[in-house]
């Protein structure tokens, strides 16, 4: 160990370090208090052997002072001391000090001490290397849930949810939901909602609710039917999930006039439609499996229809509805629900709600938990809406940004960049797919191309904290790092298109051979980065040895934003 010996005896002082140094320690001498403060910043010693009685400061007033400037790092001060008073020993470990070895002392005794303190010294030394790691990937899963939770967010933002014709209920068991619910106006005329309830819940069932929003809302756009966004969904999903992970979902579509429903269900719990003049309550029960399982010729786009009147009433659940818990651990099941809907209560959404929460009482929720009530309205085809894109002829720009060394430590371009994209009116409601395109590639090219990481590292929860305590060292030491960033946003005989141009000057990387890469495994935590973006755009280039990413957004004529 590195030893700092603090005594205003000289002989006392040489004594201590040709015993300690024959113990195989490296010595440090001051001579009074201000001195050791003096020796302690520069050297940082491990251990201090501390005279009391000092001139300049004594050894009292050193200790807390060298306590002070250690802040968190375990420095152990042994107290070498003729006083032997109660009085005197209580006020040295209270200034700081961790023990104390009487005048004159033993050898033996005081090599005993310090191998002592060396061993707590080694164990606090590993608890706080792991509390650093902690939270080092406290803060990185903060963040990162802060990136998804924006996501979902920007999702499901565009869900149209007038409360004039809907009432929801949705909560999360934990910080993501499994449950998604969308719901969307068609362009033609009419209305289309989804319910979904992934396995499980928390971040791994929220996964599969982003590819599943994206689908959905770009098909209702396109005047899809039901039954083709239900079998598109599944399709992805077949191919996206693991094979122990799938979505209950009910599709409904209210047409234009609000005289007809139809509705595929596949693993939901019961859905029920009410007319409150007549008195009357219809069942929609499960009629298929749920999204997820089957291959696409064994899906079933079989849908079922009815007769609807305006003002009728649709209402659907997840099963943390039905399978809320009491204390006596009794399911609150489908007969309840049935039962406090066939009361026709002027408020059946308050109704319910209560009855569950009355239900559950202090027994904490064990699911996600969603209940929708859709109220039966016309919906006409959306002329002129100020969400479809405006055609006339744009101004193209451009934007050129780079970083080096300390910048890329210090600067994220990312929000700004977003910001001056979004300040142009025809992209302004693709800032959800174009933040995950640049943040997508700017990550690659930082993590992979500079600093060298591998993804696969991040295979389970070690492998988080190990992969990012190395990206968070590397990028401290990173000095000759260099990443170029242009944007070029056109108008085509087509469309509009936004270029994005990423590029490093680090490490080659092997990206052609993912060009045309199948989807990756969703039970793996890594590697879906680059499949996403090539998801979104039209187009995704490699060159330059994988240092360049040449990602082509585009905006067809007279669409909505997909």
């Amino acid at each position: 160990m590195d030893i700092l010996v603090v005594d205003d005896n000289k002989i006392n002082r040489m004594v201590l370090e040709h015993a300690l140094k024959k113990q195989g320690h490296t010595v440090k001498q001051a001579k009074d208090g201000r001195e050791a403060i003096r020796l302690f910043k520069k050297y940082r010693s491990e251990l201090v052997l501390m005279d009391i009685l000092m001139p300049e400061m004594n050894g009292h007033d050193a200790t807390r002072k060298i306590k002070e400037i250690a802040c968190d790092t375990y420095i152990p001060v042994i107290f070498v001391t003729a006083l032997d008073s109660n009085e005197a020993l209580t006020e040295a470990l209270s200034s700081g000090g961790d023990d104390f070895l009487s005048k004159p002392f033993n050898l033996d005794v005081l090599e005993s001490k310090i191998n002592a303190h060396r061993r707590i010294k080694e164990l606090y030394d590993q608890l706080e290397e792991k509390n650093c790691e902690l939270v080092l990937h406290n803060r990185r899963l903060a963040h990162e849930q802060e990136l998804a939770s924006y996501f979902f967010d920007q999702a499901l933002q565009q869900s149209y949810l007038d409360p004039k014709f809907i009432k929801y209920h949705l909560s999360p068991m934990s910080t993501f939901s499994g449950d998604l619910l969308l719901v969307q106006r068609q362009s033609m005329g009419g209305i289309c909602a989804l319910l979904g309830d992934f396995t499980g819940h928390g971040l791994s069932a929220a996964i599969g609710t982003l590819p599943a929003a994206h689908i959905f809302l770009k098909m209702v756009k396109e005047n899809a039917s039901i039954c083709e966004i239900a079998r598109e969904i599944n399709r992805y999903l077949v191919t996206l999930l693991p094979i122990d992970m799938f979505c209950a979902a009910m599709l409904v579509e209210i047409n234009a006039t609000g005289n007809q429903l139809s509705v595929w269900n596949g693993a939901l719990p019961n859905a029920y439609l009410i007319n409150h003049e007549s008195g009357s309550l219809t069942t929609i029960t499960s009629e298929h499996m749920p999204l997820g399982i089957l291959t696409d010729d064994e899906f079933d786009t079989t849908l079922q229809y009815y007769n609807t009147m305006p003002d009728e009433r649709l209402y659907m659940c997840t099963d943390g509805i039905t399978e809320a818990v009491n204390s006596d651990e009794e399911l609150f099941g489908e007969d309840r629900v049935e039962a406090l809907l066939s009361s026709f209560h002027d408020n059946l959404f308050d109704v319910v709600m209560d009855k569950v929460n009355l239900f559950r009482g202090e027994k904490e929720q064990q699911d996600d938990v969603s209940f929708v009530e859709m109220t039966v309205i016309e919906t006409p085809a959306l002329v002129n809406n100020t969400t479809i894109i405006d055609d006339s002829p744009i101004l193209p720009w451009n934007i050129s940004v780079t970083l080096e060394g300390t910048q890329l430590q210090q600067l994220n371009p990312i929000e700004p960049l977003m910001e001056m994209i979004s300040s142009s009116i025809p992209l302004s409601e693709h800032k959800y797919n174009i933040n995950i395109v640049l943040s997508e590639l700017f990550s690659n090219a930082i993590e992979h191309g500079l600093l060298e990481l591998d993804s696969s590292e991040k295979i389970d929860e070690s492998g988080f904290i190990s992969y990012y305590k190395k990206y968070e060292e590397r990028l401290a030491h990173l000095i000759d790092g260099r990443i170029c960033i242009d944007l070029s946003f056109q108008e085509t005989s087509k469309g509009r298109k936004l270029l994005v141009k990423v590029s490093h000057n680090g490490k080659s990387l092997d990206y052609e051979k993912q060009e045309n890469q199948p989807a990756p495994e969703m039970d793996k935590p890594y590697g879906r980065g680059i499949f996403l973006v090539s998801s979104l755009c039209q187009e995704l280039i490699f060159s330059d040895q994988g240092r360049t990413a040449e990602a082509s957004y585009f905006i067809p004529k007279g669409t909505n934003p997909a």
